[in-house]
């Protein structure tokens, strides 16, 4: 999946902001939160599956880790 179709978008909270990846598109939606291990990388090996399943993927940054 190329990443032009992956956009990064960020919500305002009083501590601060969370950062999230949302692939788009009118599919059921699969959040993946980050637990043990690198979401990104799980993503590059999950995200073309569930997109081509034709599911939206949105992935989120905890706080401390990447955009957040």
């Amino acid at each position: 999946m190329a990443s032009s179709l992956v956009r990064t978008e960020y919500i305002e909270v009083d501590s601060g902001r969370i950062a999230f990846d949302d692939t788009g598109g009118p599919g059921h939606i699969v959040l993946c939160i980050p637990g043990m291990g690198d979401l990104r990388s799980e993503y590059r090996l999950l995200g073309p599956d569930l997109k081509q399943a034709e599911f939206r993927v949105v992935t989120m940054d905890v706080r401390g880790f990447g955009e957040t």
